[in-house]
């Protein structure tokens, strides 16, 4: 359904969503990167053409992809600059996620740009603390800490729904789950 195109990937597959943002955002109706950023390449071809709703989620402590960027690719703040200007979002609303588990060592910032002229957001999970690794998976130790305050795939979801133009058979399925806990 092309209405319902969405693209979602860790690390290398972070980089590759952005990059279909940025070349094939006439297809993807919104984008999510765990653990990836943009390359500097990306960001110098990248002119949308159609504002993309974004949604990033990373660690601090990522050894992999560095939260704060390298040679050739963009910082994490660099990135969701870059997103909320296309977007034409104003200042994000930032609060902190509770955090449930303190054996993960890690907690969580929010920020999300809710107010943009395109109607779209962007959100950025940043996970203080957290390492190369997917919110919420079990901890495999070797990537660094793993936060466990929420799931990513649950949250990534929520913000491709709001993208649907259906959203009524997901809260229905959402409800039924709620009822059986």
């Amino acid at each position: 359904d092309p209405e319902r195109t969405f693209s979602c990937g860790m690390s290398n597959g972070g980089f590759m969503s952005y990059h279909l943002a940025c070349e094939a955002n006439d297809t993807f109706k919104a984008v999510a990167s765990v653990t990836g950023t943009m390359s500097v390449l990306t960001e110098a071809g990248c002119d949308p053409s159609l504002a993309v709703p974004i949604f990033e989620i990373h660690g601090t402590l990522d050894l992999v992809v560095p939260y704060n960027g390298l040679d050739g690719m963009l910082s994490v703040d660099e990135v969701l600059d870059f997103w909320a200007n296309s977007n034409g979002c104003g200042s994000p609303d930032e609060y902190e996620l509770d955090n449930t588990s303190l054996l993960d060592l890690c907690t969580v910032t929010v920020n999300k740009y809710t107010n943009c002229d395109s109607g779209n957001e962007v959100w950025l999970y940043t996970v203080n603390g957290g390492g190369h690794t997917w919110p919420g998976a079990i901890p495999i130790g070797l990537t660094g800490n793993t936060n466990q305050d929420f799931e990513a795939s649950e949250e990534i979801w929520e913000f491709f729904n709001q993208y649907q133009p259906n959203r009524l058979i997901y809260h229905i399925i959402k409800n039924k789950k709620k009822m059986k806990k």
